[in-house]
């Protein structure tokens, strides 16, 4: 999955959990998730992994299982969220060489990285 559409699909999948849990759906399995979201459901699967992690599911294997929130909607902030699924900044740097010769070359990598971690601070 694409960087940028793991938090949306993320929201999307936490937001089927809601609205099922609203409806008294207690759980959901990752096919019925995957059909909301319009993915396949090993997608959903690795996910919901993730977000496990982060405590803002739980899961039932087996019979019966499934996955719900852990806790009421109200009560996840989308910051925790963005924080669960991506593992980089919004923003990234250049991979590419400084080049020595060029003073503005010289400094990005040293002047960005506060920027880049400011502007993650606010997303």
């Amino acid at each position: 999955m694409a960087t940028g559409s793991r938090f949306a699909v993320a929201v999307h999948t936490l937001t089927v959990l809601g609205y099922l849990e609203k409806n008294g759906i207690e759980k959901a399995s990752s096919n019925l998730i995957a059909t909301s979201v319009n993915t396949n459901p090993v997608v959903i699967r690795n996910l919901l992994l993730v977000l496990k992690r982060a405590g803002l599911i739980k899961s039932k294997e087996g019979k019966g299982g499934g996955v719900s929130l852990a806790r009421a909607p109200s009560k996840i902030a989308l910051k925790e969220i963005y924080a669960a699924i991506e593992d980089s900044s919004v923003l990234g740097l250049n991979p590419r060489d400084i080049c020595k010769l060029c003073p503005v070359s010289r400094s990005m990598k040293k002047i960005l990285p506060a920027l880049f971690a400011e502007i993650d601070h606010s997303v």
